[in-house]
This record gives structure tokens, sequence and C-alpha cells, in this order.
């Protein structure tokens, strides 16, 4: 198997070049929110869902130092903490996000269905080996780094024909990618919510022009 590192791309001219972009798989862009800074503060403050699938590991301890935990376990696919959908937490804030994320990829786009959350994942999860290289349900997803400083090799993975894309863990990239494309995270770190890897992360379930 090849392995690649994903190149970052500058400047998206109209709806065709990205959607041909996407056609390859991914997009990545850097420097994609004019302020990240919001979602690292607001990670401080919300509360945060525990998967059970983070539980059920007897030799990993799900504690997370200063976050803010729900009390009852989220029954997910997922490992580690993740919010609410943003929706439900600022309407404004979630529309304004995705917005923004369309209009620098110069995506048009008048109507769209989607979800967003914050997700918190620790170093303790690399003990847990499941539901790592997986596929998502929607039409695309993407991820948005959120570590100032992110530890190596932190970044995703995704399986594209005969090769690995390698996209790396840099601080307000986005990685958008056909979410039936096979990927998952390279590792995870960090034993609070001021060093752990963060990411917001989203999914579009559909959209029109």
């Amino acid at each position: 198997m090849k392995y690649e590192i994903a190149k970052s791309k500058s400047f998206f001219s109209n709806n065709f070049d990205t959607i041909n972009s996407l056609n390859t798989g991914y997009i990545v862009i850097d420097n994609i929110l004019d302020d990240p800074y919001f979602f690292i503060e607001s990670a401080k403050k919300i509360e945060f869902n525990l998967s059970h699938l983070t539980t059920i590991h007897n030799n990993v301890s799900p504690a997370l130092e200063g976050i803010n935990l729900k009390k009852d376990l989220l029954y997910a696919n997922w490992v580690g903490y993740r919010s609410d959908c943003y929706s439900s937490i600022d309407y404004n804030i979630y529309l304004n996000t995705y917005n923004e994320i369309f209009n620098k990829l110069e995506l048009k786009i008048k109507y769209f269905n989607g979800a967003m959350f914050l997700h918190f994942a620790p170093e303790f999860i690399n003990e847990i080996k499941e539901n790592w290289w997986h596929s998502d349900g929607p039409i695309l997803a993407g991820v948005i780094y959120l570590n100032v400083n992110p530890k190596l090799n932190s970044g995703t993975l995704i399986r594209l024909d005969d090769r690995i894309v390698i996209v790396e863990n840099i601080f307000n990239r986005l990685l958008l990618y056909r979410s039936e494309l096979q990927h998952s995270p390279q590792g995870f770190f960090g034993t609070n919510i001021n060093n752990a890897r963060l990411t917001l992360t989203f999914f579009i379930n559909s959209f029109n022009f």
C-alpha cells in the first residue's frame, strides 16, 4: 500500500471546481475559520457526551480532566467525548460556521441538512482498537483540527484506491471528504481539555445549489 501526504488547496473558483475536487475523494484547505479560538473556548464551557464504547474497555479510564461531562452514557459507535449537535447549543453559530465553510469553498448552497459537533479524543483512546477504520452514512463528512500545537501523527488517514492519504493535523485545517470512503484517525493525545485532541466534526446529509 502506498502512502502520500495530502496537500492543501488555497483557491476554488466555483461550485464545479469544488465538486470536481471532491470527485477525487477529499479536499484539504488551511485557515478555514476566521476565529477557530471561539470553538476552543466553547469546548471548555459546554457539556460533552461520553460514548459507551469508550467505557467498555476495562483497562481504559474514561477520565478527561476539566471536561463538563453529562451523567448518562451515549450509545454510539465513536470513541471519546462529543458535544450535542451545535445547532442545539447555538443555532446562529452552527449556521454561520457552515456558511463560512461553504464560502471558503466557493459553494453556493441554497439548502443543506447537516450536523456539527465538538469532539475530544485524549491519549487513552490509543488503547482502544475498535472502529478506527470506518465509513460514515451522510454524503460528506468533515473535520477541522483545533489544537494549536498538535502531536505528530494525529491527523486522519483516508483509503483511496491503492493508496492511503495522510492528512496531517494542522491547526485550523479543514478536511472534507466523501463519507463512504474508509478513513481512520492516526492517533490521539492529551489528558485534559487544554491539550487533548480537539476537532470540530461535521456531516452534510444533503444539499442543493
